[in-house]
């Protein structure tokens, strides 16, 4: 992943508040994906097994 978006992700509420190690551990597992506009990536009610950080859009 690009240290732009660690940086990011780094900065936002949920990795921001972790212990570095764990982020250290956590951020290297991370992917980046992209969506068509309007394209469903969860619905209210699925299980959660993923952490998304929106980058744009």
């Amino acid at each position: 992943m690009k240290d732009e978006y660690i940086s990011v992700a780094r900065n936002t509420l949920l990795i921001g508040n972790c212990p570095q190690d764990v982020a250290d551990e956590i951020l290297p597992r991370a992917t980046v994906r992209s969506w068509d506009r309007g394209e469903r990536i969860f619905a209210a009610g699925d299980d959660a097994q993923t952490i998304y950080i929106v980058l744009e859009g």
